[in-house]
């Protein structure tokens, strides 16, 4: 399988559009999902979309704003755009709603009334979860667990992000701008992909007890207001003062400041599970005394003061790089990156602060990595298995296995004797169902001569008409008809040119 990526700076969003538009429908002929993820405003990403839509159909595209995109070592903060197209040959749909079983439902209509049928041997899904910016990450979080309750695809996802002002972030479905939603894509089919999440917090040796809490807000620790022990934690573990720690805390996104140290990011609280595995717990809010969190605690567990450790961070996503690129073939891989770590990690790489300078400026060589593309989040999101988790302070990751299976895809038909129009209208129709008037636009030919391709694909069984749309409902079934009927035709010749030579 091999996808569509793009990520680069966009100059001019309607003629750019048109320009990405045309690559992917020459490079895929057709698509599947279309992620579409715009760091340019508002306007300028609707202009992009309306210029995409005249090569691509904008049904199955969504996207959200981001803070930046990035591919290799290349990073953009403004004005860019990253692109994901998956190929045509995947099943795909897309939906919107504000919970979890109302997405579940919606995707499940959606891929019916596309396809027919949702379950077939060796089909694997994948979700892909968006949701506008929320500053209640419980909102986030019961969207994902109730969705995940009601179904078993693997999802992964952020939430839209911006220029930290936190008032322009929106979501992108079918070439519209939404806001304060979820959209939900799904892809489907033959291929093989991962997810995996890593984050780069280490334990200290600073343990706080929640004494009071109430859902995602922590009132006391260690029988103390809140904030204050967790003041006094940073102070004893770095050595300063609680004043300044106080100064430097920066609690929230919103508050950034490039002169302060945002030692809430650097060293959050996080509890340990039984396994040993870290759950950093970004702070999100306080009123000086309680810190109201990402997640829910219960009364009475510990909680361990965390720290960043770049080197850490970098040596787990370089593992996981490496993995994937001896283990999956030509494997692209898409980040979902936390805009929290994205940003420490500048401050630690250029920072002239001296707390910043007791750090190595440790960095990794994305030029080898020649497939990784990401975006900062202002949240990330994860299912896989028995696992769920609505995080921040995190990166979580796609892996697809690229293999070049759609020239496989147009070769193997021609050994089934398609002509060149016969296989373009059966990878359009693999994506989705089309009326003819839309067949006919893409191709750029009559609908006339459409209608005769068209009628001697549903001869061979290729193609079924219900209503007024094509669709292809099971090709590898109806191919393996035309391949008996092939075999028994070259058997029949086989036997003719004998007995012609006989004779002869």
């Amino acid at each position: 399988m091999e996808s569509y990526r793009f990520c680069g700076i966009i100059n001019n969003p309607y003629a750019d559009g048109i320009r990405i538009g045309s690559e992917i429908k020459n490079k895929l002929s057709g698509s599947s999902l279309i992620l579409v993820f715009s760091n340019i405003d508002e306007e300028k990403t609707k202009e992009f979309l309306s210029g995409l839509g005249k090569h691509v159909p904008l049904d199955n595209v969504m996207g959200c704003s981001v803070r930046g995109t990035f591919f290799s070592n290349n990073k953009y903060y403004s004005d860019s755009i990253l692109i994901y197209a998956f190929p045509p040959h995947l099943k795909s749909a897309i939906t919107f709603g504000n919970s979890g079983e109302e997405l579940n439902e919606n995707i499940r209509e959606e891929l019916i009334r596309k396809y027919s049928t949702i379950s077939e041997a060796g089909y694997k899904y994948l979700g892909i979860m968006l949701l506008d910016w929320d500053e209640d990450p419980n909102v986030g979080c019961k969207i994902l667990n109730d969705f995940c309750k009601a179904s078993s695809i693997p999802t992964i996802g952020g939430v839209a992000s911006d220029d930290f002002s936190f008032n322009k972030t929106f979501l992108i479905y079918k070439g519209e701008i939404l806001k304060n939603t979820c959209v939900l894509g799904v892809v489907g089919g033959k291929f093989r992909f991962d997810l995996f999440q890593i984050h780069g917090y280490e334990a200290t040796n600073i343990y706080m007890k929640v004494t009071r809490s109430e859902k995602n807000i922590i009132y006391e620790l260690d029988g103390k207001p809140a904030y204050e022990r967790y003041v006094e934690g940073i102070a004893e573990y770095l050595g300063l003062s609680k004043s300044y720690v106080e100064e430097n805390l920066c609690i929230g996104f919103s508050t950034l400041d490039e002169d302060k140290l945002f030692l809430s990011i650097f060293h959050p609280v996080g509890y340990i599970s039984l396994d040993g595995k870290i759950a950093p717990l970004y702070i999100i809010e306080s009123d000086g005394k309680y810190l109201k969190i990402t997640r829910e605690v219960n009364e009475g567990i510990y909680l361990s003061l965390l720290s960043f450790n770049l080197s850490l961070f970098l040596r787990k996503l370089k593992d996981k790089l490496e993995y994937y690129t001896m283990n999956f073939k030509s494997p692209s891989i898409l980040l979902f990156e936390c805009a929290g770590i994205n940003f420490i990690k500048e401050k630690l790489l250029n920072s002239q602060v001296p707390y910043f300078r007791r750090y190595s400026p440790t960095t990794l060589d994305f030029e080898k990595y020649k497939n990784v593309y990401g975006w900062l989040t202002y949240g990330e999101l994860l299912s896989k298995d028995l696992v769920r988790c609505f995080t921040h302070l995190t990166l979580s990751g796609l892996v697809v296995e690229n293999s070049s299976i759609e020239f496989n895809i147009i070769e193997g038909l021609k050994a089934f004797e398609f002509n060149e129009l016969e296989i373009k209208i059966i990878l359009l129709l693999l994506g989705s169902p089309l009326f003819l008037e839309d067949i006919a636009k893409k191709l750029n030919i009559s609908k006339y001569e459409a209608e005769l391709i068209l009628n001697k694909l549903i001869n061979k069984g290729i193609v079924s008409k219900i209503g007024e749309k094509y669709r292809i409902e099971n090709l590898k079934e109806s191919l393996e008809k035309i391949d008996q009927e092939l075999d028994l035709k070259y058997v029949e010749n086989k036997l003719k040119r004998y007995l012609l030579l006989k004779l002869l």
